[in-house]
């Protein structure tokens, strides 16, 4: 019975949202690393997608490019770029109904990341109009 009292203080407390937004907003998602201290490596993904890459990745470094999925470039950063008291928090920019889905948040600093908060992530359409252009004397509303 101690050694599962003892494997329960051990493990990091995991923390589940639901968010719901509309397209366009930026959105942060909340990662809060329970023990302190520099955070050495910090990892976001999207569990459903099937290229295995990350939406944020830090190791040492802010973001190692090769490691980020292709469709997150240039729309992800850290909330506080210190990651001060534990915050791995990323915010998402201008988000897509393509960003609906599960987000994972692993932090370490030092050994093996532990999942640290899972974001369930629901983006509306903004009920805005899109007008394509066809041809130039004509539009079509979407």
């Amino acid at each position: 019975m101690a050694a599962v009292i003892l494997l329960l203080l051990s493990s990091p407390i995991i923390g589940q949202q639901q968010i719901t937004v509309k397209t366009g907003d930026n959105v942060p998602l909340q990662c809060l690393y329970p023990r302190g201290g520099n955070i050495k490596l910090l990892e976001w993904k999207r569990s459903d997608l099937k290229e295995k890459r990350f939406i944020f990745y830090f190791r040492g470094k802010p973001l190692y490019k090769p490691y980020q999925h292709s469709t997150f470039r240039g729309r992800v950063e850290l909330k506080d770029p210190q990651m001060k008291n534990g915050n791995a928090s990323v915010i998402l920019k201008k988000v897509t109904v393509n960003d609906t889905g599960t987000y994972e948040c692993r932090a370490a600093n030092g050994g093996r990341p532990e999942l640290i908060s899972i974001i369930d992530l629901t983006v509306t359409d903004s009920g805005e109009c899109v007008c394509v252009c066809v041809e130039a004397a004509s539009c079509l509303s979407v």
